[in-house]
């Protein structure tokens, strides 16, 4: 907050610290913990650290996979900024399934969303995974909204639906 004010103050773009002093910040935030937790203290400064000093964190691709899987989709457009890139289609393909396997309200825009940010649509593998999940689990409900969301019904493997059926004959 100071350093915000201070900027402010002098009416600067960003403030003149040292790359190398910035890095350093940078690598200590990026390999915290809780650096994918939206509103978690590495999380702030490190967003906060951006907009004083304009300055991009240097990551491995290592470091950025696991920035976006482990973060949620609604600060992925901050961490695109920062970061200068766009999570892998692999994990843009993961995120679908959790999606599509944890939610059905408002499923439909949360997959449009995530397509119109990332330019990767939903692989029919990734979404008949999810349906296979789901039958296997017994989630009827869950299936309905992933047909009805992605307008695409693929088929669903025999093993599953006996699985789901197992499921709900124990319950």
């Amino acid at each position: 907050e100071d350093l915000e004010h201070l900027k402010q103050e002098l009416e600067l773009d960003r403030l003149p610290i040292s790359a190398e002093l910035v890095q350093e910040k940078y690598a200590q935030l990026i390999s915290a913990e809780d650096v994918t937790k939206d509103g978690s203290a590495s999380n702030k400064t490190l967003l906060t650290l951006h907009s004083l000093t304009g300055t991009h964190p240097q990551v491995t691709e290592e470091q950025l996979k696991r920035i976006f899987k482990d973060s949620q989709f609604k600060i992925w457009q901050r961490f695109s900024e920062v970061l200068e890139t766009q999570p892998s289609p692999e994990v843009v393909q993961n995120k679908y399934f959790q999606f599509l396997i944890q939610r059905h309200w408002k499923l439909k825009d949360d997959l449009l969303a995530m397509e119109t940010f990332s330019n990767t649509p939903i692989d029919e593998t990734m979404l008949r995974r999810a349906l296979n999940h789901c039958a296997t689990t017994c989630e009827i409900e869950k299936i309905k909204a992933i047909v009805e969301a992605t307008g695409m019904n693929p088929e669903i493997s025999t093993e599953a639906i006996q699985q789901g059926y197992k499921k709900a004959l124990a319950d």
